[in-house]
């Protein structure tokens, strides 16, 4: 979006990791740049949130893979539970 590139549901699959990790953490991501900085190394660096060492693994499994579809995040918390 912030390229004027075409929107996915991509976009919101990555909004869904963003608020997981925050959910986690208990902090705020990228507090070090400012929304637009954050944004451009994001879509231009691959900048992510680091995951916590103690973040449960099918939360770290969602939140690292190459962003799936919801209906996957779905099945991997099944095999997980």
């Amino acid at each position: 979006m912030i390229q004027h590139r075409s929107y996915t549901q991509k976009v919101d699959v990555y909004s869904f990791g963003i608020v997981l990790w925050e959910l986690i953490t208990g902090l705020l991501p990228f507090q070090n740049m400012t929304a637009v900085q954050a944004a451009f190394a994001v879509v231009n660096k691959g900048v992510h949130p680091t995951i916590p060492i103690d973040c449960l693994p099918v939360l770290s499994d969602i939140m690292t893979n190459n962003r799936p579809t919801f209906s996957q995040f779905v099945k991997m918390l099944r095999q997980k539970s």
